[in-house]
């Protein structure tokens, strides 16, 4: 092997891993800005659901309308959001641990009683 054959080789290899670096550093940053978006979108749709929905005691039906109106379009925004997440994670575009992350958060608001009782 010649010297100039020697240099082309390494100069391959040097750019095969700077190519492998730069992918893997997108890849990571790809899934922060995804996951930073959807992070967003859910702390967006809880700082407009009312303060009630932390409280055991609050009645949906009994809630005045335009508090009704704002909750449902908000709960709705969060049961679309659930339904992407959960799309993402059926369809493995989602690490599990994320998923994990987000299905506790799924689990203790749908167990929330304004949550189940907005839908009767």
């Amino acid at each position: 092997m010649e010297c100039g054959d020697i240099i082309q080789l390494v100069l391959l290899v040097i750019t095969a891993a700077a190519l492998f670096v730069t992918i893997r550093t997108n890849n990571k940053l790809l899934k922060l800005k995804f996951f930073s978006e959807y992070t967003k979108r859910y702390q967006e749709i809880m700082l407009h659901l009312p303060e009630c929905v932390d409280n055991k005691e609050v009645d949906f039906d009994k809630l005045d309308t335009a508090t009704k109106i704002q909750t449902i379009r908000y709960m709705r925004a969060y049961f679309d959001l659930c339904s992407e997440e959960y799309y993402l994670q059926k369809n493995k575009y989602v690490d599990k641990k994320i998923w994990k992350e987000w299905e506790s958060g799924i689990e203790y608001l749908f167990a929330k009683p304004i949550f189940k009782n907005a839908g009767n």
